[in-house]
């Protein structure tokens, strides 16, 4: 009775917020954006979203491998949801990841082990988000100021350089910060879990953001990998050039060629 009646008031707040977020939006904005959208486009950006949401899921699964947790990808992946749309709703941004925490912390009984990965997850996806950013001025530099460009550069290389040092235990012991962690117990118990997933599952946690979906019925063969970048608002193609400034056939960057058995 007391389960029913807790899920009776999960539902009741989600349709609360929900009803909150139209009321501020307004449903004559809402049906004017959906009228004037083209459907096809809605449907792959719905399909994107769900398979960004399963390949984030899959990388916190990575994540609490390395610390030998056994968590079912189905769960992790409701999980996300839930955090998906706290984020959106609540004005933190990190509301949803404090919902897994609690979540996570409940079902495992390891709470430590638990803010350890979603901290690590967070982090690989800004080094991930970082790290793409970083490319973008390379095929589409007229469009980007030198000093955004410039910006975007040095926070790609603080970021990795601060995660790469953060992971020399010896380094951080040598330089005496390891005794100042120690002395927070929280703090060093969530930096030992961090330190215990490791750079490899690290290093595959960061891999899940670049995968693709292949289809089922895609025949065996050998295929050119095509990226194009797009404008948010109009979704045309940006612009795209190589390093001596020619524009690119189609605005397409070509990565590298996979083959498929």
């Amino acid at each position: 009775m007391r389960e029913r009646a807790i899920d009776l008031l999960k539902v009741g707040l989600s349709l609360g917020l929900l009803a909150l977020i139209l009321r501020e939006i307004g449903w004559r904005e809402i049906l004017s954006a959906l009228q004037g959208a083209q459907l096809s486009y809605l449907a792959v950006a719905f399909a994107i979203s769900l398979a960004g949401i399963l390949l984030r899921a899959h990388r916190w699964q990575v994540l609490l491998a390395a610390l030998g947790m056994e968590a079912p990808l189905s769960r992790l992946t409701e999980l996300y949801f839930v955090g998906t749309f706290f984020n959106s709703v609540l004005p933190t941004g990190i509301g949803g990841d404090v919902v897994r925490i609690y979540e996570l912390s409940k079902e495992s009984d390891r709470p430590t082990e638990s803010i350890g990965t979603v901290l690590l997850d967070r982090a690989t996806g800004f080094l991930a988000l970082f790290l793409m950013a970083t490319a973008a001025p390379v095929f589409s530099y007229r469009l980007i100021a030198p000093s955004v460009a410039a910006a975007i550069l040095l926070l790609f290389l603080a970021s990795w350089a601060g995660s790469w040092v953060l992971l020399q235990r010896d380094r951080l012991e040598s330089w005496g910060l390891l005794k100042v962690i120690a002395k927070l117990k929280p703090v060093r118990e969530i930096y030992e879990a961090v330190y215990a997933c490791g750079l490899r599952a690290i290093g595959g946690a960061l891999a899940d953001n670049y995968g693709v979906l292949v289809p089922s019925h895609i025949p065996p063969g050998e295929y050119q990998i095509e990226v194009g970048m797009y404008d948010l608002e109009t979704m045309q193609r940006i612009p795209a050039f190589d390093e001596q400034g020619t524009r690119l056939p189609s605005d397409r960057i070509l990565l590298r060629k996979v083959r498929i058995d």
